[in-house]
């Protein structure tokens, strides 16, 4: 989920899996975009922009996306086991 010109459009099989977990594990979920529209990456002053900085600051709990695991984010979050490979 990232932010468009209009209003977000929230789909594929990550959003399908989730809401999969929310009726199985009785959650609800309020989606919220990126402030910035990144995805994250460390500043020179060392916090994070994006959804990982987002995570850092404890504004959302999870990121539901498929957001690209790096050894520099895996150091600030948990990421959950690879789901998906693109060759």
């Amino acid at each position: 989920m990232m932010p468009t010109n209009g209003p977000t459009k929230i789909s594929g099989y990550i959003y399908e899996v989730w809401k999969e977990l929310e009726c199985l594990l009785n959650f609800t979920t309020d989606f919220k975009d990126s402030v910035d529209s990144y995805w994250g990456s460390k500043q020179p002053d060392g916090s994070w922009n994006g959804l990982i900085g987002m995570l850092i600051r404890r504004e959302i709990d999870a990121a539901v996306t498929g957001l690209s695991t790096t050894h520099e984010r895996r150091k600030v979050i948990a990421f959950t086991y690879t789901t998906y490979v693109r060759s």
